[in-house]
């Protein structure tokens, strides 16, 4: 035969022998009468007396619904979807449903739990018996009820579906509490991958660090390449994000300290001075990526002025404490552009010598090199930090391998020293600077005599990438993580721990080993 469908408000005109009206269920019918937001009610009846107002709406609908039940001959089914599969919760049935309850068993008493008395049970999309089974997804569906092991894990699935077999064996693995290519053991070339064997590879001390943060991530990013996507949202109350705003506030603290360098210093000119610098620096970039607008623009500012008090305070006390800045923004490995306006800096990259006459290259920007007033003279390299002090804390040296900068850039430091003339440069101190309000102006000093630990961790995380060990971290350390849906985390971070507590997964062991690097 043949499926006729249409609408409430023609359903009158094509009477049949058998008749079905779909969602009467509360919500859907009669409707909710609200406001369009684009032509309210009361401007409708200005405009024209035919346009029809929205409240009036559900009242309508009703009225559709009684046209088509009179006009109706022969058997009338009436049904409402009792389950939201989308909200996950049950759903009530409309009230028209109910009326038609009363008028049919003449009940004008009856409520809504003796319409559920009277219902049926739902009728529901999968068989109830195998046997009932009309197609194959249909019987899929059935056993997958009836017993999801039987439906999935069966070796009868895993012979017919290669997709599902590789889950299968993905989830096992995964499961178990050996260490294999499902948890992060990748087959290499360590001549290729190690950057200790192949001169072409050049580290920063930001990739480095996510190494130490989590292993996985680093392979993820480093050697997959894969970056998350831009985030191109607009946020109508906000003009900078937080990348766009910490790169402002590094070029106003680089040009404000290149003016004062070697010059005499007065501390109610440098107010001014800094604000001058900031207000200038603010509105370049306004004419580069344009505020929503004039109020969120002028909030904005203020803010980051507000940020350079901050930074006039921190840097002053710094001077008052014998660090006297040389050299801002000096890079390494990078274009003799970037080194002409730092003044110093090297073109090549720094070879870090490691363990057993190995090395590797490292390339990166010290944020500020200073000579600290003392005879004979010793440096300190330092980095700026606009956001918060998280996970930093006091006496902490390498904090298991998550925070290597301060230590790389001493050593890269010395080797743009002597670059200068300076002969046998020592740095003694590194360290991060929190110049603003959120990071209330601490500063974290690390002393640079323990080079030989830095050594040895950079010698265990270069085993673990020669072998191919690309372990996700056992600790929280996934709060910021670009890539918490491709590892499953947390549920990832406890498989690991189970790995890690097998003795039989000797690759895993550097490691652990690296963790005790606090």
């Amino acid at each position: 035969g043949h499926l006729h469908i249409t609408g409430i408000n023609k359903g009158e005109w094509a009477p049949r022998p058998y008749t079905f009206l779909f969602g009467l269920q509360s919500g859907s019918f009669p409707g909710s009468g609200l406001q369009d937001p684009i032509l309210l009610d009361r401007e409708r009846k200005q405009i024209s007396r035919s346009l029809v107002l929205r409240a009036l709406q559900p009242s309508r609908n009703r009225l559709r619904l009684n046209r088509l039940l009179a006009s109706c001959r022969g058997h009338l089914y009436l049904s409402y979807s009792s389950f939201n599969p989308v909200e996950a919760r049950p759903t009530m049935p409309a009230a028209s449903l109910l009326q038609a309850y009363r008028l049919l068993y003449h009940d004008p008493d009856a409520d809504y739990s003796r319409l559920e008395e009277a219902l049926a049970s739902p009728a529901i999309y999968y068989p109830s018996d195998r046997a009932a089974a009309l197609f194959i997804d249909q019987w899929w569906l059935y056993l997958a009820l009836l017993d999801r092991k039987q439906a999935v894990d069966s070796a009868a699935v895993a012979a017919c579906f290669s997709g599902i077999k590789a889950g299968l064996t993905a989830k096992n693995n995964r499961s178990s509490d050996q260490f294999t290519p499902f948890d992060g053991l990748i087959y290499v070339d360590p001549q290729v991958v190690d950057p200790t064997l192949n001169p072409k590879v050049t580290l920063s001390a930001s990739r480095l660090e996510v190494f130490g943060r989590c292993p996985f991530a680093f392979f993820v990013q480093t050697m997959l390449r894969v970056e998350p996507p831009d985030d191109y949202e607009l946020k109508p109350g906000t003009w900078l994000d937080a990348a766009t705003r910490g790169h402002l506030l590094h070029q106003i603290y680089a040009e404000f300290m290149n003016r004062v360098i070697g010059k005499r210093r007065d501390p109610k000119k440098e107010e001014s001075l800094i604000r001058k610098i900031g207000s200038e620096l603010i509105e370049a970039r306004k004419t580069e990526v344009p505020p929503p607008s004039e109020v969120v623009y002028s909030y904005e500012k203020e803010n980051l002025l507000k940020e350079l008090d901050t930074f006039l305070k921190v840097e002053q006390a710094m001077r008052r404490d014998g660090y006297e800045p040389l050299y801002l923004e000096a890079p390494f490995g990078t274009k003799p552009d970037a080194i002409k306006k730092a003044g110093a800096g090297l073109i090549d990259p720094v070879e870090i010598e490691i363990k057993n006459g190995r090395s590797f290259k490292l390339r990166g920007v010290i944020d500020r090199i200073d000579r600290i007033a003392d005879n004979p003279p010793r440096y300190g390299v330092w980095d700026y930090k606009t956001g918060s002090t998280y996970n930093y804390e006091e006496n902490q040296y390498l904090n298991s391998g998550s925070q290597l900068q301060h230590a790389l850039y001493a050593i890269a430091a010395e080797k743009i020293l002597e670059d200068t003339g300076i002969t046998n440069p020592k740095v003694s101190i590194g360290g991060y600077v929190f110049p603003t309000l959120k990071g209330e102006g601490r500063l974290y000093i690390r002393d640079q005599s323990n080079r030989p630990e830095l050594l040895s961790a950079l010698s265990l995380m270069f085993k673990l990438i020669k072998a191919g060990t690309f372990c996700l971290t056992a600790e929280d350390r996934c709060a910021f993580c670009d890539y918490k849906i491709v590892c499953r985390a947390p549920a990832a971070l406890e498989q690991v721990k189970v790995k890690l507590a097998n003795q039989a997964n000797q690759m895993l062991e550097p490691w652990k080993e690296l963790q005790k690097y606090e």
